[in-house]
């Protein structure tokens, strides 16, 4: 610009591979900076210098940033490139823009890549250890969120019905049993009942009583002992009633 030298201990910046009094790029920019780079090359807005192919960099609000500008300035830096309401993933601290593909962990929006790249890593860093994923969406399931459980994992309701029965197979098993009155899963330590060939939790069945009984009872008969099905092959009838043989023996015995 001034086509003189610059000396050690000259105010300079770098444009272009070369080194510039900035006096001399601040009296003629931009036409120095166009002159220097070309309409191409990207400037760091913090320190104004060339951002070049092999420096460490990072994207904020769509410009290129020196990472050692931004780490020295943050977060002064970030709300400078950004912006308050720009969100950035946690996992490259990089911008998170409209298009990307993004899943929300902790609240915060994540880039997928990020997320799939560094499981289990991410989930442990963005949610901690007691959060809850949905295996149908890979999103967190909030405790605000409607859910169910399946094969004792917390999943979004509408993920659920969206995907019946692809999410039953996926997330249980063929053998899994569900309870027919609130939809959950049936698991072996529950307190449980069979009406109808299909195994029931027992608070279920004792919240819907007597509604349950009167539609089931022109297909299904009530042992009065135990108040399950009886089968032809296990019933015996004392005084009109049927009941399995196992429930009378036994209510017989204690009567004596």
């Amino acid at each position: 610009m001034c086509e003189q030298e610059v000396a050690n201990g000259d105010d300079k910046i770098i444009l272009g591979g070369k080194e510039h009094h900035r006096r001399c790029y601040e009296e003629s920019k931009p036409q120095a900076a166009a002159k220097a780079r070309g309409p191409s090359a990207p400037i760091c807005p913090l320190c104004e210098q060339d951002v070049n192919t092999g420096d460490d960099k990072i994207i904020l609000g769509g410009k290129e940033h020196h990472r050692r500008c931004y780490e020295e300035s943050k977060p002064q830096a970030a709300a400078k490139a950004r912006g308050p309401a720009t969100p950035v993933c946690p996992l490259c601290e990089q911008d998170v823009v409209p298009s990307d593909d993004k899943i929300i962990l902790g609240g915060k929006e994540h880039h997928r890549r990020c997320y799939e790249e560094s499981k289990p890593q991410a989930q442990s860093r963005a949610r901690g250890p007691v959060a809850a994923v949905c295996p149908l969406c890979d999103q967190e399931v909030a405790p605000s969120d409607d859910k169910i459980i399946i094969g004792g994992k917390e999943q979004h309701r509408r993920c659920y019905e969206e995907n019946k029965p692809q999410a039953q197979v996926r997330t249980r098993g063929p053998v899994a049993s569900v309870c027919p009155m609130c939809e959950q899963e049936v698991i072996p330590s529950d307190d449980k009942i069979i009406i109808g060939g299909r195994e029931h939790h027992r608070r279920c069945y004792e919240e819907s009583k007597p509604q349950q009984t009167e539609t089931r009872r022109a297909v299904a008969i009530l042992c009065p002992a135990c108040g399950v099905d009886i089968n032809s092959q296990e019933k015996i009838v004392v005084e009109g009633k049927e009941w399995h043989r196992v429930c009378y023996n036994y209510n017989d015995y204690a009567r004596s």
